[in-house]
């Protein structure tokens, strides 16, 4: 989304305090008499001090778009940064002696961070504009993540697809036959035959659909059954006891993290800089980032449905009773369930959310279900350490 989508923009920043100076420690020259170590110069010598590079030991902006209320009847575009430089201003590391190895100087003091090059040129530390940025890298296009977070954050009165499965069972023999002729075609190609061929594209391209559109919605449709089999009371008491009620869902859309080195080097980079001598050996220095994100939306739903309501004096009746079997089992004829047994609808959900649509005003029409507030949303973090 470009920046052009946002009307307001905030910013909250919290500058490096006194000046960006950190005072670190000083060195000692050895006294010697006669080639012997009598004791340490009282006088401080070069005296270190640490300048920060970054302006802003916090900074935040926040883009969105103003709107009237309260009440908010309506949301919009929302887009916030928020910046930590945890280091250098939380304290001198690794307070001590060194001394160099000859023995005839040594440091007293602790240590600052690198300059912030040893993070990486592309930080954003101080440049707030990155926020602004049209097409900045750090906010994913969230287009199209609003269907798919509404179809698995609404209520789900139906636990399994039993119309679907009923309508589709036509297709379970051609689904067996495409399977074993598969199995027959990798056969000959291990040499089961005298003439082993390679299986062709469009039986590769029958074998994908047969799986995507076949037998993975058959399977999945078993595994529906057997849970509503197994949990049919605990499944119905929930939905009696939420039927009516607000309820507030979060799903995840998608998560993960990644770690990697993106810098290194040999040599004394933190500060004052001592020589290679004040070490047993080399220096090693690397900075590790660590990237984390998580995708979600959350909701907050209604739904209604007359055998449901455990007020209702027909709730024990046999028909009330029948419609919760149908309803939990997914049997109702509702538009959405017939779009999605008709043929070649799979081909049209492919390529485009027209069922998602057909799904919404069913809930609406079918199961009365309201929606008060929905949002999706992306949060990324990102850290780097310097070792």
């Amino acid at each position: 989304m470009s920046a052009s989508a946002f009307s307001r923009v905030r910013r909250n920043t919290v500058p490096i305090p006194k000046g960006g100076q950190l005072q670190m420690g000083y060195y000692n020259p050895a006294i010697t008499s006669g080639g012997k170590f009598r004791e340490w110069s009282s006088s401080k010598i070069q005296l270190q001090n640490y300048n920060f590079t970054a302006p802003y030991l916090k900074a935040q902006v926040t883009m969105d778009n103003k709107h009237g209320g309260p009440p908010y009847k309506e949301g919009g575009a929302f887009r916030t940064l928020r910046i930590e430089y945890c280091s250098p201003y939380r304290g001198i590391y690794g307070r001590g002696t060194y001394p160099r190895n000859d023995g005839l100087m040594r440091y007293v003091g602790g240590f600052g961070p690198p300059d912030d090059t040893k993070f990486g040129g592309d930080l954003p530390v101080g440049d707030l504009s990155i926020c602004l940025a049209s097409n900045s890298s750090l906010f994913p296009d969230m287009t199209g993540m609003g269907d798919k977070g509404y179809a698995l954050a609404k209520p789900k009165l139906e636990k399994a697809s039993g119309f679907v499965f009923v309508a589709e069972a036509r297709d379970i023999p051609k689904m067996l036959k495409t399977t074993s002729q598969g199995f027959h075609d990798i056969w000959k190609a291990m040499g089961g035959s005298q003439i082993s061929k390679v299986m062709q594209p469009k039986k590769l391209a029958d074998q994908f659909l047969n799986h995507q559109f076949g037998w993975s919605p058959f399977l999945g449709d078993l595994r529906r059954f057997d849970n509503v089999i197994q949990n049919a009371h605990s499944l119905n008491s929930q939905l009696t006891r939420n039927n009516g009620q607000a309820i507030r869902r979060r799903v995840t859309l998608g998560s993960g993290s990644t770690s990697r080195v993106i810098l290194g080097g040999n040599g004394v980079v933190l500060g004052p800089g001592l020589a290679n001598d004040y070490f047993s050996g080399t220096p090693t220095w690397q900075t590790i980032e660590l990237e984390e994100f998580e995708t979600y939306a959350v909701g907050r739903f209604r739904y209604y449905r007359p055998e449901f309501d455990s007020a209702n004096p027909d709730y024990l009746s046999a028909w009330n009773v029948a419609m919760r079997q149908m309803t939990l089992y997914g049997l109702r004829p509702s538009p959405s369930n017939i779009y999605k047994a008709t043929p070649w609808t799979w081909a049209v959900d492919w390529v485009s959310n027209f069922g998602d649509h057909i799904d919404y005003l069913t809930d609406i029409a079918l199961d009365s279900i309201s929606c008060s507030y929905f949002y999706v949303m992306h949060h990324r973090k990102v850290t780097r350490r310097f070792i």
